[in-house]
């Protein structure tokens, strides 16, 4: 890998069955770390896949989120 800032050049073994399990600790960790604090924000999020339609799942969160604000 090569960081595009400082070109600084990196050599990464992704063969390794240790490297593949520290590399998926370090991203389920760093997205349960943003959900924590998008929530404590209070910020509305939706997980979105890009290679699924996007159309009827944002209509659904905006409606659940409307909802949920007329409550209030």
């Amino acid at each position: 890998l090569q960081d595009a800032e400082s070109g600084r050049s990196v050599w990464v073994d992704t063969a390794s069955g240790d490297w593949r399990r520290s590399f998926t600790v370090q991203v389920h960790t760093h997205e349960a770390n943003k959900v924590a604090i998008l929530r404590r924000a209070g910020v509305d999020r939706i997980a979105l896949n890009t290679h699924e339609d996007y159309v009827e799942p944002l209509a659904l969160f905006f409606r659940t989120r409307e909802r949920r604000r007329r409550r209030r």
